[in-house]
């Protein structure tokens, strides 16, 4: 593939004429806001003159974007000692206001917590999330409460 490279402030910009977004309203230029440390985009958008119109009544030159927040949220890297309280609930599918309240439980107590669906290989998650400073898990069940969570170490 042929790429155009061009640099605007020592941010490349690369030009991928195969390039192509799943929205079918585009009207022209699409593109997709990379970072070099990821393998898939933070955000993309382009062109769509047409959309607009549709609410108005009449064409209007239209480009937008959107950025994926949790992707965004990745890029950022805390100090070393945040590790330590770094905590992941791994749960099946538990009911939203459940997890809500294990979270806030555990971040009242200074720690930092994700939640992730728990896959059919636990042991590649753990592996994952160790790589991204993670030092605990735990299962969350129907009968977890704040006061029942059971931490484990990863590793």
């Amino acid at each position: 593939m042929d790429e155009a490279v061009a640099a605007v402030d020592a941010v490349p910009l690369i030009f991928d004429p195969f390039l192509v977004r799943g929205m079918g309203y585009y009207t022209g230029t699409i593109f997709e806001i990379h970072h070099p440390d990821f393998a898939f985009s933070l955000g993309g958008g382009g062109r769509y003159d047409g959309m607009i119109g549709r609410f108005l009544g009449s064409d209007v030159p239209a480009a937008g974007f959107s950025i994926g927040f949790e992707r965004i949220v990745d890029l950022v890297s805390l100090p070393a000692a945040d590790a330590a309280d770094a905590v992941a609930l791994l749960h099946d599918g538990a009911p939203l206001p459940q997890l809500a309240a294990l979270k806030a439980a555990l971040v009242a107590q200074g720690r930092r917590v994700r939640l992730e669906r728990k896959p059919k290989k636990v042991a590649a998650l753990l592996d994952a999330l160790a790589a991204d400073g993670f030092c605990a898990f735990a299962f969350v069940r129907e009968d977890t409460t704040p006061e029942s969570i059971e931490l484990k170490p990863i590793g």
